[in-house]
Order: structure tokens, then C-alpha cells, then sequence
């Protein structure tokens, strides 16, 4: 009797694991099945949230490199100019005229002699996804008359292959007291959000509006 009694308690184990695991199983399942839809509905909001992080992170480059132009102006005691590629990803810092070539040399003997050598002039490029975007809805005020430097310009630029090529934008100069010319960028990525960049001319800063959607509807803007 007493067997039996055992027997049927170990049965009853067995069937109750067994039932434990069926349970098990499907609430894995149904866990899944959760996880999936709410990747499924989060993932346009992160898909979003990550192409306004990459405007974003292009927009701080191209900041500093304005603010690092304004200082480079005053230490070198010389004026600097910022052009950019219309419709496309370059953007450049050089001298205002080519014969500071000459002074730029000098600067760096005097440097080299003294502490770190000056740093050369390079071209910038934004990610693949954003581009420079002009539209005189958006830059108001300012021309859009692009231009292609010669070699006097080039051949201060160390990584200057295919800049001759380039359509430049027209420039935003930064002078030796620390001021500027006025000056609007706007940088946009492939779902047409932008931010807006603007040289205040009389302290040479630099600021960035909130990021904003253009309409299919050319110069219609919205938030």
C-alpha cells in the first residue's frame, strides 16, 4: 500500500514538472512575442532619435570648427575666412588672401622656434547623411555666389586633392579682433530636419537654432 502511495506521489511529480514546463515554455513565448511588438513600435522613434543625434554631432563639428577659426584669427593676428560646398559635405578654413601664404610660413618658423608648431589648414567633410543646404528662404539676407579657389589657396590645404574642383560658397571671414561677417549655415540630413547656424558679426560666436523639418514644399518650414 505503501508503494502504491509512493508510486503515485512520483507520477504526480513527473505530470506537475511536466505541466510546470508546458507553462514555462509559454510564457517565454508570450515574452517574445511582447518584445517583438514593442521593438516593432519603438523602432521608428530610435531610427529618429538616432538620425537627429547624427545632425546634431555634425552640427557641434562644424561649431567648432567656426569657434576654433575665430581663435586661430586672433592668435595668428591674421584674417581667416570659412567657405563650404553648396549642396554637398565640404567645408574649409584658410587665409583671406593668398599672399599670407608668405606670413603663414613665418608664423610657423616663429612658432616652431618658440612652442608647437602651427597646425596646417584642412578640409572638413560632414557624415554621408547631411549635407550643406542653401535655399534663400533659409538664408535670407545672404548671398549664395559660390566660387572655385585657385592654387594659391590650395596649396595650403594639406589634404587638398579635388578642392580645385569644389564650388565654394561665399566666405564668412574672421578677423584678428575677434569679430566676423555675418554669416548663416544650414546643415540638413536625408529627411530634410535642419539646423541653422549664425555668425554673429560683432563677437564672431557662433550659435545654433532648434532643429527644424522643411516641407516638401520648398522654403515652408515646420517643427
Amino acid at each position: 500500500m505503501i508503494r502504491r502511495q509512493h508510486t503515485a506521489s512520483a507520477l504526480k511529480a513527473v505530470n506537475m514538472d511536466r505541466l510546470r514546463f508546458g507553462f514555462t515554455l509559454l510564457e517565454l513565448l508570450l515574452v517574445l512575442a511582447i518584445l517583438g511588438i514593442m521593438a516593432t513600435l519603438s523602432w521608428p522613434r530610435l531610427l529618429t532619435t538616432l538620425k537627429q543625434q547624427t545632425l546634431q554631432g555634425n552640427v557641434e563639428q562644424v561649431r567648432q570648427v567656426l569657434d576654433h577659426a575665430r581663435v586661430r584669427a586672433v592668435e595668428e593676428g591674421r584674417t581667416l575666412q570659412l567657405r563650404f560646398e553648396p549642396h554637398g559635405r565640404r567645408y574649409v578654413v584658410l587665409p583671406q588672401e593668398p599672399a599670407d601664404q608668405t606670413a603663414a610660413a613665418s608664423t610657423t618658423t616663429t612658432f616652431s622656434k618658440a612652442g608647437p608648431r602651427v597646425e596646417p589648414f584642412r578640409i572638413y567633410q560632414l557624415a554621408e547623411d547631411c549635407h550643406f543646404h542653401v535655399d534663400n528662404a533659409l538664408l535670407s539676407g545672404q548671398t549664395t555666389v559660390s566660387e572655385r579657389l585657385g592654387d594659391p589657396w590650395t596649396s595650403q590645404i594639406e589634404n587638398a586633392m579635388g578642392a580645385q574642383d569644389v564650388s565654394w560658397s561665399a566666405p564668412i571671414l574672421y578677423y584678428p579682433d575677434g569679430s566676423a561677417t555675418d554669416g548663416k549655415l544650414v546643415v540638413m540630413d536625408r529627411s530634410r530636419r535642419y539646423i541653422k547656424l549664425n555668425v554673429r558679426g560683432l563677437t564672431g560666436a557662433v550659435y545654433a537654432a532648434p532643429q527644424a523639418l522643411m516641407s516638401e514644399k520648398l522654403g515652408e518650414t515646420g517643427g
